[in-house]
């Protein structure tokens, strides 16, 4: 893994559609309470989108240095992180058809 295929899975994953509707619920009720236009909201959006893949960038480059640091940790990084995604997935269409 490279940092470059960090960057590229922080951007990926961080267009989705939640990620455009928390945009446009966050500009819509921040132009609703302080007023604006289309420049401020643009301002807004581009503020939490840099924002979130910051903290992308941050936790995957985070993840990727500390697996490099310690190789051995990796197969047990992997476990976890697989058993913690099917959980949760599990949990969400448990909560969809709930």
């Amino acid at each position: 893994m490279s940092p470059f295929l960090v960057l590229a899975a922080g951007i990926l994953a961080g267009f989705n559609p939640c990620l455009l509707a928390v945009m446009a619920f966050l500009a819509s009720v921040t132009l609703a309470q302080q007023g604006g236009g289309k420049k401020e909201m643009l301002k807004i959006t581009l503020g939490f989108s840099t924002g979130v893949f910051t903290m992308y960038m941050f936790a995957g480059l985070s993840i990727l240095s500390t697996v490099n640091l310690m190789p051995h940790l990796r197969m047990h990084f992997s476990v976890i992180t697989i058993l913690l995604t099917a959980l949760l997935g599990l949990w969400h269409i448990y909560d969809a058809t709930g």
